[in-house]
């Protein structure tokens, strides 16, 4: 279920570690390893929702540190899942071709949502958590609104499959998104129209994610190992007539960000927008100090012993959280330096 562990980092250091193979163990002589390809925390900070390989969505609490509930339905891997803002919900999408809704309270199911062609990859929510964008091996993006049970919006938005989806956290009709195509994409979701498409990584874009302090600052990682940090304040118009009228769109001036070894497969900025963390399949967790100006590398730390593939910061950056396809959620401590105050987190009593 759990090991409290005390390994050291030059600044995070490792709380805890949660595993449903240790559960599985009891049970039987062994325990198969089940890879967690997501994870997601509410914005109160009392619990972790992590999307197994084996199409089980598992919550935990994050007071205790015990499973809550397993969440069964999906017929096929589970690759994304996310809370809504006001964690009145939990959306995730799978390799079976559904999004699907779920109560947070009681973890009751909400809907069945069926309008992708094919996987669906990634899962993004508004601001003020009335509807949700996702993304998929069809290569479009889909737009959802709580209570209906067909898209609201439906667009062509890549060549090849969506990978990651995101809603600016400012402006509720913007939408970005990266692909397989090597390209990131900003939409008008009310409208349907493409704003911006960005090049510049070699092979496909893992994800993308945009930076709450200032939401014209997109950062995007790669399998070429880099991360990347956009400003669309740079855009003028002869480059947006350039980056619309071209199929890979404009390779607009950007920082690269370099040290990783291998693909890099997630990126999460922090609350206040200071921090960004990435995780690699070469299994190491990278922190970078955030700016447009000259962004640097904070700490490097060796988070599992195989690849990295999610990670989420709790509101009051206290809690990074890890996962891999170790089968490992790995709950990693901030430096107090960096901690900020939330009433969800004052709440809770966690520390």
């Amino acid at each position: 279920m759990g090991s409290a562990a005390g390994k050291q980092t030059k600044q995070f250091t490792l709380l805890f570690s949660l595993s449903r193979n240790e559960a599985d163990a009891t049970q039987t002589n062994f325990a198969e390893i089940y890879p967690v390809w997501s994870i997601a925390i509410t914005s109160n900070g009392k619990q972790l929702a992590a999307a197994t390989a084996d199409a089980v969505i598992n919550l935990w609490c994050l007071l205790t540190y015990q499973p809550l509930v397993a969440l069964q339905g999906h017929g096929d891997t589970v690759w994304n899942v996310s809370y809504s803002p006001d964690d009145r919900w939990l959306a995730s999408c799978s390799a079976d071709g559904t999004v699907r809704l779920w109560e947070v309270d009681t973890g009751f199911p909400k809907a069945i949502l069926r309008g992708h062609l094919n996987w669906v990859w990634c899962v993004g929510w508004a601001p003020d958590s009335s509807r949700f964008v996702t993304g998929g091996s069809d290569c479009r993006i889909l737009c959802w609104e709580v209570g209906h049970n067909l898209p609201i919006g439906n667009v062509q938005a890549h060549m090849k499959s969506v990978n990651s989806v995101a809603f600016s956290p400012k402006d509720p009709s913007r939408v970005i998104a990266a692909s397989s195509d090597g390209t990131i994409s900003v939409w008008d979701i009310d409208r349907l129209e493409l704003l911006y498409r960005m090049e510049g990584h070699i092979g496909s874009v893992t994800q993308v994610c945009v930076c709450p302090r200032t939401d014209s600052l997109l950062a995007s990682a790669g399998e070429d190992a880099t991360i990347r940090l956009w400003n669309l304040s740079d855009f003028t118009p002869d480059k947006v007539d350039a980056c619309r009228s071209r199929d890979k769109g404009y390779n607009l001036a950007h920082h690269i960000l370099k040290g990783h070894l291998e693909t890099v497969n997630t990126l999460a900025f922090c609350a206040d927008g200071l921090l960004l963390a990435s995780g690699s399949c070469d299994t190491t967790v990278r922190i970078w100090n955030v700016s447009t100006k000259q962004p640097s590398l904070n700490a490097v730390f060796k988070a599992h012993e195989s690849w990295v593939r999610a990670l989420c910061w709790t509101l009051d950056q206290q809690i990074l959280a890890t996962t891999s396809t170790d089968g490992l959620i790995s709950l990693w401590s901030v430096p107090r330096k960096y901690h900020i105050q939330t009433a969800g987190r004052q709440q809770t009593g966690v520390v």
